[in-house]
């Protein structure tokens, strides 16, 4: 999951030679441009990930649009490209059980939309056959800390020593005694659920490389031409 910003360089030693300027000169000032413009990128694509997550909790969005949540290669005049990417690296983000680092997983999820199913790494029960999405009160604990307690967990809740009860699709668990007793609904048990898709990573950088790379290859330029400042 990357973009590339690129130029064509026989194209840029050409429009050199048509202004009769040098053309490694040139070429520094669209390495510059290209690396300007990859930095709007990473932080457009920083500001796309938090709203295409808008009910993860402070962790969640740390994780995925926070300080460091997006890295790119920088273009050099030799190499006029930049790679924009999740970082793969930090807190975390190591990779999963199919090798893709965990940051560029979700991101992945969320890009192409379609069904979530059981698995190891989604709350489930019955050996994960089922997934469980918080609902009421346990939607509510995880929202603001990222993870649920450790009493709220499924497994717990169905342990020897744990009160849940499954009732038809909800995991139930059974508060108080006697007449005071209640039961609180914490878990929908679902076959799969639906995940809205979010073109975002490829839209958001393309949206944005053609807005801003023009005025920052101008910046550059005039800087190369007339010496006239940023």
């Amino acid at each position: 999951m990357n973009v590339t910003i690129q130029l064509d360089a026989a194209s840029v030693r050409q429009f050199a030679r048509n202004l009769d300027l040098a053309a490694k000169e040139i070429e520094r000032g669209m390495a510059k441009a290209i690396n300007r413009t990859a930095f709007e990128i990473l932080e457009a694509e920083r500001s796309a990930s938090r709203a295409a997550f808008p009910t993860a909790s402070q962790r969640g969005r740390d994780f995925l649009s926070g300080r460091g949540s997006f890295r790119f290669e920088a273009a050099t005049p030799s190499k006029l490209s930049a790679l924009i990417y999740p970082n793969p690296v930090g807190r975390a983000a190591g990779a999963s059980s199919g090798g893709v680092p965990r940051r560029e997983e979700i991101l992945l999820e969320a890009a192409r939309g379609g069904f979530v199913l059981p698995g190891p790494r989604k709350l489930g029960v019955n050996r994960h056959t089922l997934l469980a999405v918080p609902v009421g009160e346990a939607r509510l604990a995880r929202a603001k800390s990222g993870r649920l307690p450790k009493k709220l967990t499924p497994a717990q809740l169905l342990s020897e020593k744990g009160r849940g009860f499954i009732a038809g699709r909800t995991l139930l668990e059974r508060r108080g005694r006697g007449k005071s007793s209640r039961v609180a609904a914490l878990f929908a048990l679902l076959p799969q659920t639906t995940l809205d898709r979010h073109d975002f990573f490829y839209a958001v950088a393309a949206e944005t490389a053609r807005r801003v790379f023009p005025t920052k290859a101008i910046e550059e330029f005039r800087r190369i031409r007339f010496g006239a400042p940023r």
